[in-house]
């Protein structure tokens, strides 16, 4: 245990499955540290870390989630709950950084944890109500600590049996709403007048005629800047049921693109900040628009990385078809913007056949805390999508769902599964295995790369149905470097 801890608390262990400090388990819970902590961290800002998740144990924290996660699964369709699950979390973590600095931490000191702890994070800070990294706001919680006397409110947790109360009332009416997943990503709202998305792209004057018509090639926005952002894009879909289907829209931002502005916190800290907006519009074949997105983002660093890739993942639910997407990022320190304009064919999922979700390739894919939520969450998995090139010393990680026909799921014959990586045309790894049979099959592979050379990969992965005979098979590309 760091020095100069002397609350009480659960027993501290180190783990290698989180990326922050979190208080994990409902009843005989334990403070998780990441078992690299002591190569980044001091042992004071420990001390820090772990005095904040004492005071989460102290407050019964960890049950309060609990509760919260529950309503958020019954009233997922209710934006008054979520927006009040949301206040309780920023509230809940500003409470327990005032219990911090009241046992006597510095505030300087408390304040480099936290960004080191967000920096080590970085690309999908896993976010529960026992968090070190939670929703609080970083700029919020920052500059609370350099407040005399702080103060932080914890009303809003009274708003959340309101908010049950008026659920079932205005149920009736948002059941009829598509639904969109929250906001991986906690944003400040923080944006300029250049760049918005103009009505001739939302609300498109369509001829009869064919899809080319219907869904045109790139549209320019409103006085295009002349330093544009060039954003990366990648949509994976996963079956809800036979007819609705789960697009996971996950955007990425090179820091180099960014304009990040030096600051300088209350007690003296120098900080980077970024921000700006992302927005989104997802039309049909009539034009008529099925969701538009809009959310502000910050970043907030210690130093700036070239070679990182800002993420942010939003979740919508569609029916299967095809759709025109056009995204617009805004990056409102250096009056830059970039647009993506693109078809969008949402797969179907047919019950009586074998289909697979999208093949993710991902940087990241760990198993999440019971209770915990997650940017970039699928199930109880941490999927983070790569949007950049694998170096030769990291692992590839794949994510993928077989859905089998709903005929044969009692079937006791296997599902033959197949990887195959090719380098021009030319097979550099196959691997054969059989897959117990489910409904719904997860699969994840850690593939390591140290002995591939540089260069442009191609992955394909096939599935047989031994029942059926059916097979489907899903390819993907990546880069070595």
């Amino acid at each position: 245990m760091a020095p100069g801890v002397e609350v009480s608390a659960p027993l501290v262990l180190l783990s290698p499955e989180v990326r922050s400090p979190m208080l994990y388990g409902w009843f005989h819970p334990v403070i998780l540290l990441p078992d690299d902590v002591s190569q980044w961290s001091t042992d004071e800002e420990r001390a820090t870390m772990i005095r904040h998740e004492a005071a989460h144990y102290a407050r019964k924290d960890h049950w309060l989630a609990a509760f919260q996660a529950v309503v958020r699964t019954v009233f997922f369709f209710h934006p008054l709950v979520r927006w009040t699950c949301r206040q309780i979390d920023i509230e809940r973590e500003l409470a327990c950084d005032e219990e911090v600095l009241r046992q006597g931490a510095e505030p300087a000191t408390y304040a480099e944890a936290i960004l080191k702890v967000a920096e080590h994070a970085i690309g999908g800070t896993a976010v529960c109500g026992v968090h070190f990294a939670g929703t609080a706001r970083l700029d919020r919680r920052v500059d609370m600590l350099f407040r005399t006397p702080p103060r932080v409110a914890r009303s809003a947790v009274l708003l959340l049996p309101v908010s049950l109360l008026l659920a079932p009332i205005a149920a009736l009416g948002f059941w009829q709403v598509r639904v969109e997943a929250p906001a991986p990503i906690e944003l400040r709202i923080q944006v300029s007048p250049f760049g918005v998305i103009p009505e001739e792209i939302l609300a498109p004057a369509l001829r009869p005629g064919s899809i080319a018509a219907v869904i045109p090639p790139a549209l320019p926005v409103q006085d295009p800047p002349a330093t544009p952002l060039s954003p990366r894009v990648n949509v994976a879909f996963l079956k809800i049921n036979e007819h609705e289907v789960m697009a996971n829209i996950t955007l990425g931002v090179p820091d180099s693109q960014l304009t990040f502005k030096e600051e300088t916190a209350a007690g003296g800290m120098p900080i980077l900040r970024a921000g700006g907006r992302v927005e989104a519009v997802i039309t049909d074949l009539t034009g008529t628009i099925v969701t538009r997105i809009v959310d502000p983002f910050e970043v907030m660093a210690l130093a700036k990385n070239p070679t990182r890739v800002q993420l942010y993942q939003k979740g919508i639910t569609l029916l299967p078809g095809l759709y025109r997407m056009v995204l617009l990022v805004n990056d409102s320190n250096g009056s830059k913007s970039g647009t993506i304009d693109s078809r969008l064919e949402v797969p179907g999922f047919p019950a009586d056949k074998l289909s697979t979700s999208s093949l993710i390739l991902a940087g990241i894919v760990e198993p999440l805390p019971s209770g915990s939520l997650s940017a970039f969450r699928i199930g109880s998995l941490r999927v983070q999508p790569s949007m950049t090139a694998f170096g030769r010393g990291q692992d590839l990680n794949i994510f993928q769902q077989v859905y089998v026909s709903a005929g044969k799921a009692q079937s006791l014959l296997p599902v033959d599964m197949e990887t195959l990586i090719t380098r021009d045309g030319r097979e550099i790894r196959r691997v054969a295995e059989q897959l117990q049979r489910a409904l719904t099959m997860t699969i994840t592979k850690r593939i390591p790369l140290a002995d591939l050379m540089p260069g442009v990969y191609s992955i394909q992965t096939a599935y047989t149905d031994a029942a059926t005979g059916e097979r489907v098979v899903s390819k993907g590309e990546f880069t070595v470097q």
